[in-house]
């Protein structure tokens, strides 16, 4: 049995292997879960391992035969081993090279890990990136907590766009809009002129954060932290801030005033709701996380907005809706995200918040997928007779749009599945189902652990707050027939014990 074990992230599913390490993030082959540093963050969702425990799930020895065993595509390997024919597309065995590739618009985490997810079931089949900057790879989620870690954009850049392009056999196209999709002729138009032929076309577009138009002659100094070029700027600003102010107290909004708190920023914090992530928390652990966030030095102004922002002579000025006003050097915008959904439109895919796609993550056209941010996903199964139909137009509410890390991954795996046999078996499409999947709130000052249902029904489910005290809450989630369906702990009651407990009272969700 091998001494070395594998540990799986509760919040991303991303996969710490204590034999090969994270040289790109320091840890060297070998480095035991134990030794590494309690402040080390998970590079696909920023969880700290001091914040959030791994979970063991296999030796190393255990999971390679996990991997091949009953029938299962094996891991991409750089170099073919011993005893294993490399895996060929129908186009490659039919000695057909001009067929068109696999097309993925967008660099993101949607669109990265589709792409690693896909080349460990088939090394061959052409891939092309189309991306609109510069294709470096980064993880998005860690932008929140990054600034009180001092860390640079070389520190959260994981590969650049041609170690990356090199590692997956992809051609990766930077600095590249795509204008439309000609669904008739299957390509995609780009922008200047040119078109890239593709066999199948995934959506990755991502979300762009939303930025409220505000009075004032200093409302330029509104900022966004949603991707890498943002971080830099915000990086280079804050060398000159001593407060910023945040718009919106949701799971992003209180995640940016923990880390700039952590940093030595004063942070006022502007959101109409009564306390933090109202929307999300009963109100107890709503109330719970706003005292935390209080003592470490946030001032809150619930109930109002920001209407203007004033360049003055001792400053800038934000002036909110209810009157009140203070100086603040920055505003953040973290009122929430919308999913990029011009591409689609203007090439007649069918969309609603976000793009649509069925259980297959097909959307409105054949052969066209979406998934990630940009995705509106429903879980509602089609006909057997139907498997290979894409969603079908609807004027009602269909699916949802899961901005989260976990479903994310979720769906790409299933894609780069579903496309992998396609290509290699001409194996029918299996049917996305997510687990029970935690979300991890980034708050050190009062950490939040908590699951909730897929869809909601309002006026149908009720918080039911079992334990609770100036140190944290743990409340279950409850159905109209008092069934469990999720749960939330914060502060001290976050710990494995209760989380496995509580997830063991929620039903499978297949």
């Amino acid at each position: 049995m091998s001494q070395y074990r594998i540990w799986e992230c509760q919040a991303c599913g991303w996969l710490y292997d204590e034999e090969k390490g994270c040289p790109e993030e320091g840890l060297r082959p070998g480095t035991k879960w134990e030794d590494i540093p309690d402040d080390w963050c998970c590079p696909e969702c920023g969880i700290s391992k001091r914040d959030f425990q791994m979970k063991q799930v296999a030796e190393t020895s255990e999971v390679e035969q996990m991997n091949t065993q009953n029938g299962s595509l094996p891991l991409f390997h750089s170099e073919s081993p011993a005893g294993i024919k490399p895996l060929a597309s129908k186009r490659t065995q039919n000695n057909d090279a001009s067929g068109a590739p696999i097309v993925v618009i967008g660099s993101g985490m949607a669109g990265v890990n589709f792409v690693k997810s896909y080349r460990r079931h088939d090394k061959h089949t052409p891939i092309v990136v189309i991306c609109a900057d510069d294709g470096a790879i980064y993880s998005k989620p860690q932008l929140s907590n990054a600034y009180a870690q001092q860390k640079s954009i070389a520190a959260l850049t994981q590969s650049s766009a041609i170690e990356f392009s090199r590692q997956y056999n992809v051609r990766l196209f930077t600095h590249t809009l795509a204008e439309r999709v000609d669904t008739q002729a299957k390509c995609v138009l780009l922008q200047g002129g040119g078109a890239q032929p593709y066999d199948k076309l995934v959506l990755a577009t991502g979300s762009s954060a939303i930025t409220p138009s505000i009075e004032g002659n200093a409302n330029h100094k509104i900022r966004a932290l949603n991707n890498l070029s943002d971080y830099g700027q915000f990086v280079t600003e804050a060398a000159h801030v001593r407060h910023v102010t945040i718009m919106g107290a949701g799971l992003i909004g209180c995640e940016f005033a923990d880390n700039l708190l952590r940093a030595g920023l004063g942070v006022s914090i502007v959101d109409p709701n009564p306390s933090a992530l109202y929307s999300l928390l009963p109100h107890e652990a709503s109330l719970s996380l706003t005292q935390s966030l209080t003592e470490a030095g946030a001032d809150f102004h619930f109930g109002t907005t920001v209407s203007r922002i004033e360049n003055r002579e001792l400053g800038t000025k934000v002036i909110l809706a209810n009157g009140r006003r203070f100086n603040s050097d920055l505003v953040l915008s973290a009122i929430g995200v919308q999913p990029n959904i011009e591409l689609a439109l203007r090439s007649g895919i069918s969309c609603q918040r976000g793009i649509l796609a069925n259980s297959h993550l097909a959307t409105s056209v054949q052969d066209v997928f979406a998934i990630g941010d940009c995705a509106q996903v429903s879980m509602q199964r089609v006909a057997a007779s139907d498997d290979a139909s894409p969603i079908k137009d609807n004027t009602e509410q269909i699916g949802a749009v899961l901005p989260y890390v976990a479903p994310l991954l979720n769906q790409v795996k299933l894609l780069a599945l579903n496309l992998a046999n396609e290509i290699i078996h001409e194996k029918k499409p299996a049917h996305l189902s997510y687990p029970i999947m935690p979300i991890v709130v980034k708050t050190s000052c009062h950490p939040i652990n908590m699951v909730l249902p897929i869809h909601t029904t309002a006026g149908h489910n009720r918080w039911a707050v079992e334990e609770q005290d100036s140190d944290g809450v743990s409340a279950r989630l409850l159905d109209n027939k008092f069934n469990t369906i999720g749960y939330v702990l914060t502060g001290k009651y976050v710990t494995n014990e209760r989380c496995n407990a509580y997830t063991t009272l929620i039903p499978n969700r297949d």
